[in-house]
């Protein structure tokens, strides 16, 4: 169900629901261009961001998929819930399945390539064809070039990973930006306690 706060759109939908229609868009055939899909996972800081930049809030209800992922939104009467480093590791679970080529750009030093070994220990099949740092993107940023892939997650945190993914667009066919998520997988930062992530106070 499509909701707007302060005049953001959020998609109030399931991890499953969420997970279909990515599928649906990468099992159609193969091309790039204006195909490709853009995902955001929205916060509340997003929306506090969103009202002082108008760029950036045209870039967040641009997207094709806008998960409600911060805890204060069920605030704003969002029900679902879906966090971008679930949805992202769900995605990395799936991806070896489907033949999806996956792509890891940003993060602290070290973060894209310890992201990728342990993604490969967990998700034996995962096929991952781009892994860049984030303090070894300047090439990116500055070519705005990319080797084509199926999924790809950028880890600079909000808003730059948003622009960034709008001018990579036509390198990808769906493209996500997962914030902090490498350094979590990662390990170089704690994940917070279950307990704490249930009631919402989680710093992921």
């Amino acid at each position: 169900m499509l909701k707007k706060i302060l005049g953001v759109k959020i998609d109030d939908i399931s991890k499953n629901q969420a997970l279909d229609l990515v599928s649906s868009w990468l099992s159609q055939k193969k091309g790039l261009g204006p195909k490709s899909k853009i995902i955001v996972t929205l916060g509340p800081e997003f929306l506090v961001t969103a009202q002082k930049n108008d760029g950036f809030k045209k870039i967040l209800n641009s997207a094709d998929l806008s998960l409600p992922d911060g805890f204060g939104l069920h605030l704003a009467g969002v029900k679902n819930r879906v966090t971008g480093i679930d949805f992202m590791l769900k995605l990395c679970e799936v991806s070896g399945e489907n033949n999806w080529t996956v792509g890891l750009l940003g993060g602290w030093q070290g973060a894209a390539h310890e992201t990728a070994s342990e993604l490969i220990k967990r998700y034996p099949n995962i096929n991952i064809a781009i892994k860049i740092d984030g303090h070894q993107a300047d090439r990116v940023l500055t070519s705005l070039k990319i080797p084509p892939v199926d999924l790809l997650f950028v880890a600079f945190g909000h808003p730059r990973q948003e622009k960034l993914l709008f001018d990579l667009k036509g390198q990808f066919r769906v493209g996500m930006g997962v914030g902090g998520a490498f350094d979590y997988i990662s390990g170089q930062v704690p994940m917070a306690p279950a307990f704490f992530k249930f009631l919402g106070l989680e710093w992921c």
